[in-house]
């Protein structure tokens, strides 16, 4: 197992909360749970939810930006606000985008919020349960599919997708630098390039296999730089002990960029070759 370098508060916040780790799974049926962060009174006010205002008091909302021609005149921009969930999923899905990169983290960051409260109407309580007890901790890192850390490279994404696929964790593929521990939902981290902060967002039968899954907002921004992002992602796996997986991984995949046909060396993976999950 790897070491790390963690914060004092982390380690205080893990031993008052008393985390718990990867358990054994139970015989359900384990019913639909989701964060207070979604803001959703029953899954029955999804609707309404989805098209209530962004943010109380502002009747305006997000501002997002497009393109259209061949020219990047000034008279070749369009403006368009979301001022709901709807409204921000189907601007965004015709490519309108916010302008600048804090802009865009914040398009994205509520976008996935809303798009978790979209999937909750699809939602089923699960027979079987491998994530309802897991909470973040200390050891999540090893445990955590490594595209969780957002990487803003094509190639990068690429070597996620296999290390998804081979179930290596984030530990393993990536140089944790510090961890902190702010509830049992919601955790910060320091890679070598990245901070990222992730907050689980509903547990419940996302795609009707009878096995629970998780939803997590990755959201942060480079160390050195001003790049900044945020993603939703759907979390999954069928052991105990098993290194978390990402649904349908290949959607993260930059659409213009062909991934190289192996990643079999260490260098490519982050990892030596044997060593952890295979």
């Amino acid at each position: 197992m790897k070491v790390f370098k963690h914060s004092i508060i982390a380690a205080a916040t893990a031993l008052l909360l008393g985390i718990s780790g990867p358990v054994s799974a139970e015989d359900g049926p384990y019913p639909v749970w989701w964060s207070p962060v979604l803001e959703l009174d029953s899954l029955d006010a999804i609707d309404a939810r989805l098209e209530r205002k962004l943010w109380e008091g502002d009747s305006k909302g997000m501002p997002l930006i497009k393109h259209e021609g061949d020219n990047y005149d000034s008279d070749t921009w369009v403006e368009a606000w979301a001022d709901s969930c709807n409204a921000l999923m189907t601007l965004t899905a015709a490519g309108y985008y916010g302008g600048g990169s804090p802009a865009i983290w914040a398009q994205h960051y509520h976008l996935s919020q809303c798009k978790a409260i979209n999937m909750l109407s699809r939602a089923a309580p699960a027979r079987v349960s491998f994530v309802r007890d897991l909470s973040f901790d200390l050891e999540s890192v090893n445990y955590l599919p490594a595209m969780v850390d957002l990487s803003p490279s094509c190639d990068f994404i690429c070597r996620e997708v296999v290390a998804n696929e081979r179930r290596i964790p984030l530990s393993h593929f990536h140089d944790i630098r510090l961890i902190q521990i702010r509830s049992q939902t919601e955790m910060k981290y320091w890679s070598e390039d990245w901070q990222i902060r992730l907050v689980s967002l509903a547990h419940a039968d996302f795609t009707q296999d009878g096995v629970e899954d998780m939803l997590v907002l990755s959201s942060g921004g480079s160390i050195s730089g001003s790049g900044s992002w945020a993603e939703l992602f759907l979390l999954t796996r069928f052991g105990p002990d098993e290194v978390l997986q990402i649904v349908n991984a290949e959607q993260y995949l930059c659409a213009d960029y062909q991934c190289r046909s192996s990643y079999e060396y260490p260098e490519a993976l982050k990892t030596p070759l044997g060593d952890g999950p295979q």
